[in-house]
């Protein structure tokens, strides 16, 4: 991913510190992918290889239905009911999760969501439904 994003940004300009270019932070992000990629496969030399468990299939269909809900869902139904949408179908992946904890995260993380994307940073993204 870092030498990906290294590649694809090879023409943008970088700039300086102070006068930062377009370039810059996906370089510097892509430098810092490469970094931590190299410190964790030089960790994973070092020690003993553990037993990776069988794939549960439910939480990976679910996380996924539950992105692309949120995909769906944000221009038809504004930011808040698509972040509640998203929280509710992605804890349908974990069977232990309880439905109270799960609306009051909803309800915490949508007021977060637009109080973050549209309030503060003022992004045109709805927040009632078409």
């Amino acid at each position: 991913m870092g030498a990906g994003g290294l590649l694809l940004g090879r023409d943008l300009p970088v700039g300086t510190g102070l006068s930062m270019g377009a370039g810059y932070v996906p370089r510097a992000i892509s430098a810092l992918l490469i970094l931590v990629g190299a410190v964790v496969a030089c960790r994973s030399l070092s020690r003993a290889p553990a037993l990776i468990g069988r794939v549960r299939l439910r939480p990976l269909i679910v996380v996924l239905i539950a992105m692309a809900s949120f995909g769906l869902a944000i221009e038809r139904l504004g930011l808040p009911a698509a972040v509640v949408a998203t929280v509710l179908i992605g804890g349908l992946a974990d069977r232990r999760s309880r439905p109270r904890e799960l609306v009051l995260l909803a309800a915490a993380l949508a007021v977060f969501a637009v109080l973050v994307f549209v309030v503060a940073l003022d992004l045109p993204i709805p927040v009632r439904p078409r």
